[in-house]
This record gives structure tokens, sequence and C-alpha cells, in this order.
């Protein structure tokens, strides 16, 4: 017997209630204003282009440009 499988609708579904990545970067967003510090490009970049234009949430964050302290905290804080 072949395994079953899910029904994509529910799956679908489930992804388009998931908010998570929209609620970091607004957060993110919130502490590099308070912070006095600019958005990362590369963050910026992802956002738009992998959620915003494809609906798919974040599962890793690559950066290739230094953060620093105050960027770390801006996109950790949300988080804790």
């Amino acid at each position: 017997m072949a395994p079953k499988k899910k029904a994509p609708a529910k799956e679908e579904k489930a992804d388009e209630d998931d908010l998570s990545t929209e609620q970091v970067w607004k957060a993110y967003r919130k502490n590099c204003t308070a912070l006095d510090i600019p958005v990362n490009k590369r963050l910026k970049e992802m956002y738009e282009i992998e959620f915003v234009e494809d609906r798919k949430n974040f599962t890793k964050l690559h950066f290739w440009e230094e953060l620093g302290w105050q960027g770390v905290k801006a996109i950790i804080e949300p988080c804790l």
C-alpha cells in the first residue's frame, strides 16, 4: 500500500496564517529606529522577495556584512 498523502489545502492555509516573519520584520524595523541604526539591506531584500512576493516565511538568515552589537540586538530582541 502506498502511504497516505496530506491534504495540501490544510498546509497552504497554515502557511497563510503564520505571520511570524512579518512580526519579526516589524519589530526589527522598530528596534533599528530606536537604536538609530540602518536596516540591514540583505534582511530587507529577503523580506521583500521571500515574504512579500513569494509569501514564504524565513527559515534561515545569512548575513555577509558585519551587523555589530546593535544590529544583533535589533534582530534578536523580538524573539526574546
